[in-house]
């Protein structure tokens, strides 16, 4: 299990005891299945339907350990019930070439940060990867001979291959020649400040992408760093690739996550749309 995924279980089982301890004035010994439910259709109300599918998975780990060690005496196994998640089209678009081409341009090449961030941004725009696997590339997981870089097991759990373009190699290159602080570990991107030398963390990908979008000028909101993934993968779609080729190169387990990270062709839409009868033809 990913260390982003431990962080997020435990959280939302710290936020399931406090909410028992608030609204019931009762402690973890006296949790029931029914409190269980009560939270999850409570808090179901603010939350999306893909973090109320985590949120349920998280507790359904959480009370199972409670369970198991004797903490509480909601018997196994654990069945919490939950709104079918409906996934709707996100309201956000694609980036255009432009608007890549502007994020890529606010970096500056001169420093070694603004090096390492151009390399990080390329690896977003042309690889689609999550934050956390562009923040765990390891210089042993890039094949420098034939451009393919395999990354490690991470959210889908199995390991992934993606063959690197040559833009993208050429910025790897550079900054490991011309940027990489010296250090012993063999994360590709690390800081240059105290800790230097360490792995930077998802998080900090998501502030130096964020960041590029206010100096590209692109308005958006907390989804922004997303929108790469949604943007090749609506450009694979339009290009004529199956949602299986989409979903391998967004290292998907099931073509259903694919499917919700691509938008709608309205050009290809056109070509198969009905003319609408008129009035004397209904």
């Amino acid at each position: 299990m990913v260390k982003v995924t431990r962080i997020a279980r435990c959280r939302y089982g710290r936020e399931l005891l406090n909410w028992l301890n608030r609204a019931c004035a009762r402690n973890v010994t006296e949790l029931t299945q029914q409190d269980v439910a009560t939270y999850v259709y409570q808090r179901s109300v603010k939350l999306t339907p893909g973090t109320i599918t985590t949120m349920v998975s998280a507790l359904g780990c959480f009370v199972s350990y409670l369970s198991s060690t004797g903490q509480c005496s909601i018997p196994l196994p654990i069945y919490i019930p939950r709104p079918k998640p409906i996934y709707e089209i996100p309201a956000y678009q694609a980036l255009t070439t432009q608007e890549i081409k502007s994020i890529l341009q606010s970096f500056d090449l001169n420093t070694s940060v603004g090096k390492r961030d151009y390399c990080l941004a390329r690896c977003m725009t042309e690889l689609g990867l999550r934050t956390d696997d562009a923040a765990r590339i390891s210089l042993d997981n890039i094949d420098w001979r034939h451009q393919v870089l395999t990354l490690d097991p991470g959210k889908n759990h199995r390991q992934h291959r993606l063959p690197i373009p040559d833009l993208l190699l050429e910025a790897m290159v550079d900054y490991v020649q011309n940027g990489r602080p010296s250090t012993t570990g063999r994360a590709l991107f690390v800081y240059h400040r105290a800790p230097l030398g360490q792995a930077v963390t998802a998080a900090t990908v998501r502030g130096v992408i964020r960041r590029a979008f206010v100096r590209a000028g692109i308005a958006g909101d907390r989804h922004q760093v997303h929108r790469f993934r949604h943007t090749m993968a609506t450009r694979l779609l339009s290009s004529g690739q199956t949602i299986k080729s989409i979903a391998d190169v967004l290292g998907h387990q099931s073509y259903e996550a694919s499917n919700r990270y691509t938008h709608v062709d309205i050009d290809n839409l056109s070509d198969v749309a009905m003319p609408w009868p008129q009035g004397d033809e209904i």
